[in-house]
């Protein structure tokens, strides 16, 4: 969860399944991700990805993969790419880590 003070700004709901840490809702403001991102929500879905990842990477994950398809153009950025019902990316093009080590 994310927040500015008291104000819950969004979440993101995950799982590790198979070395892959997986997105599987992005809430924003207390709302599902509208079809098109403004810079506002751009930047929150990347913040959220991005504790997703460190998250994953310090639980033995190797991959990330966002199941929301709203946020997929905004993670294009950070090198995900669509591999059918998802968006996916190898967690190196994220965060820095040493695989296996905490």
């Amino acid at each position: 969860m994310m927040r500015d003070g008291e104000e819950e700004l969004g979440y993101v709901a995950i799982d590790i399944k198979s070395s892959v840490v997986r997105m599987l809702k992005i809430v924003l403001g207390g709302n599902p991700l509208p079809e098109h991102l403004g810079a506002e929500d751009r930047f929150l879905v990347d913040s959220l990805m991005r504790a997703t990842a460190s998250y994953g990477a310090n639980n033995g994950a190797y991959k990330i993969e966002c199941r929301e398809e709203a946020a997929w153009e905004a993670l294009m950025i950070s090198g995900f790419q669509k591999e059918g019902n998802v968006s996916v990316t190898e967690l190196k093009n994220i965060v820095r880590y040493t695989p296996g080590q905490k």
